[in-house]
């Protein structure tokens, strides 16, 4: 069938009826509503001062039923004002002239009319939003009940002749409101209509979207794999599909209604497309594993850690991602099945060997987000590392180049069998190094491709001294780098991982699981710092937030104790032993923060100082030494 398309206009409350009749229906891979109020604000301004904006394209069939491909945004947000305009009023529609006129007959002194007229336009606004919920309540405003409104809020107006001056006052102001909101009712909005072969239509919404900004790499997916479908059977992948149909009750709020979607329909099918497939998987895995992906922020946003991993698991390089359906969909129904549910196992492992450093409670908190110290990519490689190591073998041609995959999930490996025990000894520090070494920073998709395809990436042998040199090396470059006196930074996601793993053996079960929790804190504390730095007239600058200078520390003590050292808080001694403090916490003694009381040169304290944390920096060697090797 051959496609056509031709231009043509849209009454905008004729769009508006459409939508709100479903006569006009949204695809499933089109976005949901994320525009904020700054853009859909722009847009209606642009409408109102009768400038161009861009044009819808809708596919008609031949029953009249129609889908915008393209302008999802535009529209919604004409429907909004349409069915509440008053959202949509602001300053912009506040005549400062008529606002003036009335502060002139409040009788109050020239002084106090900056705030006065600034309480008539709060109160305004307030006004025409709170009463005036529909199209129909705005056109058929009573400009009188603002007079009596306002006079409750300022007694001074409360004067029958003020009210009607007041009506006459606002009388124009609104009015032209209403005029705008009459044509904007009537406004012609560009269409182009598309009839022809519905088939084609993720590819238009590819093309037209491909080379705009406003469009993430996996909306384009979205509708490129809108046609590739799989079957969930595993009864322990279900919850992905109610993570979907989240996303498409978020979406269908109100009354937009997407083609052919129906929640009961997919939650009984559970056929899904592999875009959804991955967007569910990716907030599956979430869900359940946060410390390793973060937590899920939003129902409807689509997260890439999905699409990562299931494309890196089955061996493709990330630059290949834009065909991950068709690389997937080359195995049946069951094969994709068992790739996720390994997938999730080989989580769940991966999560064992690491959870030193990314479920350690540290000064973790008790709230729905969580920290994550590593970079998406340096996890989804060490998820794929494992999984591609126990099911997946390549196959290369005389260049080296993968010919073929084979997977099979129904067995580990026999060479995994022989390589595991080192990878759990081993990956914890290389893990750290990667760290350390911030490796991972930047796009990292070509080291992440590398390490699929290198089966002895994290079995290699990290031996103490190259950990070592790699810890100094570190420390050194931060002792160089920050130079704080008045602003401390906060620690960093290598001193957090670091202070994890010294604190590991430390803390008991109870502090771990307890409801007790712990600060990250400075034991040259960060107040007393900037007070003895103040005396060098910002002419000295010290690494303050060094490691050498960190601790985890109880909250409620640490809280209480200020700029005070743990030595010279007489009341946070009451709670901890010297003893215990030294041994669980802070590793000194007293004699190390002696210098603190001394009156020193500039030289002498940053010495003082730089001894300190290096000193200290020894012993928090020692202690990753005992816990890693």
């Amino acid at each position: 069938m051959k496609n056509r398309w031709k231009p043509d206009t849209l009454k905008a409350s004729e769009l508006e009826r459409q939508i709100k009749e479903n006569i006009i229906t949204i695809p499933t891979y089109q976005r949901g509503a994320v525009w904020n109020a700054e853009k859909k604000n722009k847009l209606v301004e642009t409408i109102k001062i009768g400038l161009p904006f861009g044009s819808l394209l809708i596919y008609k069939d031949d029953n009249d039923k129609k889908q915008l491909i393209d302008g999802l945004q535009r529209s919604l947000t004409i429907f909004e004002f349409i069915n509440n305009p008053a959202k949509f009023f602001d300053d912009s529609n506040i005549d400062s002239k008529s606002i003036r006129e009335i502060f002139k007959i409040t009788g109050y002194q020239e002084s106090q009319r900056s705030p006065i007229e600034d309480r008539i336009k709060t109160e305004l606004i307030k006004w025409v939003k709170e009463n005036h919920p529909t199209m129909e309540s705005v056109l058929h405003m009573d400009y009188s009940n603002f007079s009596y409104y306002l006079a409750k809020k300022l007694p001074v107006l409360n004067d029958l002749e003020k009210a009607h001056t007041i009506k006459e006052i606002i009388k124009p102001m609104l009015s032209g409101y209403k005029d705008i909101c009459q044509t904007l009712l009537n406004t012609e909005i560009p269409v182009i209509y598309l009839t022809g072969d519905k088939s084609i239509l993720p590819e238009v919404f590819e093309r037209i979207n491909s080379t705009g900004a406003n469009l993430t790499k996996y909306q384009i997916f979205s509708a490129a794999w809108s046609t590739s479908l799989v079957k969930i059977v595993d009864t322990s992948l279900h919850a992905i599909v109610t993570h979907i149909t989240n996303r498409y009750d978020e979406m269908v709020r109100g009354d937009i209604e997407i083609e052919d979607y129906d929640s009961t329909t997919l939650k009984r099918d559970k056929e899904v497309n592999v875009f959804d497939l991955c967007f569910g998987f990716g907030k599956h895995i979430k869900e359940h594993f946060p410390n390793l992906f973060g937590t899920n922020k939003d129902i409807s946003q689509v997260d890439s850690i999905g699409f990562n991993l299931v494309n890196a698991c089955i061996g493709h390089k990330v630059k290949s991602q834009n065909i991950l359906n068709e690389n997937l969909t080359q195995f049946n129904v069951t094969q994709i099945n068992n790739i996720l549910v390994k997938i999730f196992s080989t989580i769940k492992e991966v999560d064992t060997y690491l959870k030193t450093v990314t479920t350690f409670k540290g000064n973790s908190r008790a709230t729905k987000m969580v920290a994550v110290n590593h970079t998406e990519y340096q996890i989804v490689s060490i998820i794929a590392y494992v999984f591609i190591q126990k099911y997946v073998t390549f196959e290369y041609d005389e260049n080296d180049n993968v010919k073929k995959r084979i997977i099979d999930t129904s067995r580990k490996s026999k060479m995994w069998n022989s390589k595991e025990k080192i990878f759990k000894q081993n990956i914890l520090r290389a893990y750290i190094i990667d760290v350390l070494n911030e490796n991972w920073r930047g796009s990292g998709d070509k080291k992440l491709d590398s390490i699929i395809h290198n089966p002895d990436h994290y079995i290699r042998e990290i031996t103490w001294r190259e950990f070592e040199i790699e810890l100094d090396r570190w420390f050194d470059k931060v002792a160089t780098e920050r130079n704080e006196s008045k602003k401390v930074a906060n620690p960093k996601e290598t001193d957090k991982t670091l202070l994890n793993v010294v604190y590991s053996t430390l803390f008991t079960a109870e502090d771990q699981y307890g409801d007790r929790y712990f600060d990250i804190e400075h034991l040259a504390t960060k107040g007393l710092m900037k007070d003895k730095l103040a005396n060098y007239n910002d002419e000295l600058k010290l690494p303050i937030s060094s490691i050498g200078n960190l601790c985890y520390l109880p909250e409620a003590e640490n809280r209480a104790k200020g700029k005070k050292t743990i030595y010279d808080d007489s009341e946070y001694l009451k709670s901890y032993s010297i003893d215990q403090l030294e041994k669980k916490y802070t590793f000194t003694t007293k004699e190390d923060f002696e210098w603190l009381k001394k009156d020193l040169f500039i030289s002498e304290f940053k010495t003082e100082y730089l001894n300190f944390i290096r000193n200290r920096f020894k012993k928090i060697k020692d202690k990753i030494k005992n816990n890693l090797f």
